[in-house]
């Protein structure tokens, strides 16, 4: 698979360990490159590269109510969120706002509608 520089990928070691990052190069054993998450620098190369084709996520309010769960769960639990990081939702924990919330969690499954 050709990838471009900037590319939004998702990446592992394995078919099941995936998560999202920016494509920057192929190594010459046709593994690709990434930039680190955190520092943006270039990061070692995976196994599995997938390119993301998520939908950006939506520009959110902090304290936006919205609904959440575990992977591959119902988005039923009432939340407030805190901010994106990564590809993922974080939330206030126990349902707080920033107003009173002093930790985040992250969520895998998030809707702006509680799914039944």
């Amino acid at each position: 698979m050709q990838f471009n520089p900037d590319d939004r990928v998702l990446v592992g070691n394995t078919p099941g360990e995936q998560w999202p990052a920016r494509f920057i190069a192929m190594d010459s054993g046709e593994y690709p490159y990434i930039a680190h998450p955190d520092t943006h620098d270039r990061a070692l190369a995976f196994k599995y590269c997938l390119l993301d084709k998520r939908e950006e996520p939506p520009q959110l309010a902090v304290d936006t109510p919205v609904w959440v769960g575990g992977r591959g769960g119902l988005a039923e639990t009432p939340q407030h969120f805190a901010m994106w990081h990564h590809g993922s939702m974080y939330c206030w924990e126990e349902g707080k706002t920033s107003h009173t919330a002093c930790a985040v969690r992250s969520w895998d499954c998030w809707s702006l509608q509680k799914t039944e």
